[in-house]
C-alpha cells in the first residue's frame, strides 16, 4: 500500500501491532496508488501459488515497486 495517499499504511500497521503476535503478516509502503499496486499485488499472488518461501514475494513486490 502507499501511505502517501491514504491512511490505510497506519491503520494496517495499527492492526498488525493488535492482531499479528505471530508476525505473519508482512506490511510495507510500496508507494503506489491503485492502478500499479494492484497489478503488483495480482503478481505477487501468482508468486505466492508457485513459492513457499515469501522472501521471494517480498524481494520481488519490493522491486516491482522500485521500477
Amino acid at each position: 500500500m502507499g501511505s502517501f495517499y491514504t491512511s490505510n499504511y497506519d491503520v494496517a500497521i495499527k492492526w498488525k501491532a493488535e492482531n499479528d503476535p505471530e508476525d505473519r503478516m508482512i506490511i510495507m509502503d510500496t508507494g503506489l496508488a491503485s492502478g500499479k499496486l494492484g497489478l503488483i499485488a495480482r503478481a505477487a499472488a501468482k508468486l505466492a501459488s508457485l513459492f513457499n518461501d515469501s522472501s521471494e514475494i517480498v524481494a520481488f513486490v519490493r522491486g516491482a515497486s522500485r521500477r
